[in-house]
């Protein structure tokens, strides 16, 4: 195996390493942010149900709220990157 091969697959590896972690870590994220959500809206409607609605509604809005700028944040975020990606394609394949 040549020094060049060598390298290749070690550049592969720490690739495939990298997308893995970042698969992780992004799964990890949605499974705390689902509990946590649920956990505001959830006492939200506890508060509503003890006699402080104003307080459980506010819950449950500001726990909407944020999950729906999260979610519209993340696809602008993630169409930028796929924009980008796309235009250094274009340039790799002009060369």
């Amino acid at each position: 195996m040549t020094a060049f091969e060598k390298q290749s697959d070690h550049r592969q590896h720490l690739e495939r390493v990298s997308v893995e972690g970042d698969q992780s870590h992004q799964r990890l994220g949605l499974i705390f942010g689902a509990i946590i959500s649920l956990a505001f809206l959830g006492g939200g409607m506890y508060f509503a149900s003890i006699g402080y609605p104003k307080e459980g509604a506010s819950l449950v809005v500001g726990t909407l709220a944020s999950l729906v700028s999260v979610f519209v944040l993340g696809k602008r975020e993630q169409s930028k990157k796929l924009k980008l990606e796309r235009e250094m394609m274009m340039q790799m394949t002009q060369r």
